[in-house]
């Protein structure tokens, strides 16, 4: 039975690949190699993050936050803190990094993000942004405290000066044993504004204790965009690369071998 020409061409070049197969294997090595040195000599990028907390103040008696956190990623957006920073760090208008803001939704948390070539300017940029939101809350929030402390102020004063007439009255009534309906409907209404100022004041004491500033919860961090796996990727590719080529290689020369051979 006679072989067929096909496959005995195909079993002398797979003879010959592997008398070769050291042409091969440099082949494979050098294109491996190179695909490394490119991947390394890619111009990194880095992503630089933070998350900040908005704080949370007085507002007609109950607590709410300084700064809707819908508003203010719209701010960032609207590259509002951009030209302050910009300024400060002399950074031209059109070299400005990217900033971009999110809000994960039922948390007043603000995560800040930007992609930068060099990751120490990243981190001033965020550094400065964040320096900006937290100076305007802050500003809010000493504020609403001295509201609050006010506030207090004036219910202690006002329940001492309650509580002074409510003394006298009793005082008053104690010795008159006909005990006037004017009298005893005064001292009801002492003591009911007295129930209510105590309650004001609870409330108050509360929301003061519940009130908060806004505050970086993570600090500023910078990753490289250059994943270990891009990079086994980049391997695996100069392996590729380098094994078709090779078996191209010896085919291409092992047909010319044949063509010069003839003539």
């Amino acid at each position: 039975m006679e072989n067929n020409p096909e496959e005995i061409q195909l079993i002398d070049f797979l003879r010959l690949i592997i008398k070769r197969k050291n042409v091969i294997i440099s082949i494979v090595l050098i294109t491996t190699l190179v695909s490394a040195v490119i991947f390394l000599w890619r111009e990194n990028s880095y992503k630089v993050q933070t998350i900040i907390q908005i704080g949370k103040i007085s507002s007609n008696g109950s607590s709410e936050l300084i700064e809707s956190p819908t508003i203010l990623v719209q701010k960032i957006k609207l590259n509002t803190y951009n030209e302050l920073v910009g300024k400060k760090l002399s950074i031209p208008k059109d070299s400005f990094p990217k900033i971009t803001a999110e809000n994960p939704r039922d948390t007043s948390l603000i995560v800040l993000t930007t992609q930068v070539k060099n990751n120490e300017l990243g981190k001033k940029v965020l550094g400065e942004i964040v320096s900006a939101i937290t100076y305007e809350h802050e500003k809010i929030f000493q504020s609403n405290i001295r509201s609050i402390e006010t506030a207090i102020k004036t219910e202690k004063d006002t329940a001492l000066r309650i509580n002074n007439n409510l003394t006298n009255l009793k005082k008053t009534l104690s010795t008159d044993n006909t005990k006037t309906l004017t009298g005893l409907t005064m001292l009801s209404i002492y003591e009911n504004e007295l129930t209510k100022i105590k309650a004001n004041l609870i409330n108050l004491e509360k929301i003061q204790n519940t009130s908060s500033k806004t505050s970086v919860i993570k600090d500023i961090s910078a990753t490289s965009n250059l994943k270990a796996s891009l990079l086994l990727l980049y391997i695996f590719l100069g392996l590729l690369i380098g094994t078709f080529g090779g078996v191209c290689y010896l085919a291409c020369l092992e047909w010319w071998k044949k063509s010069k051979d003839e003539f």
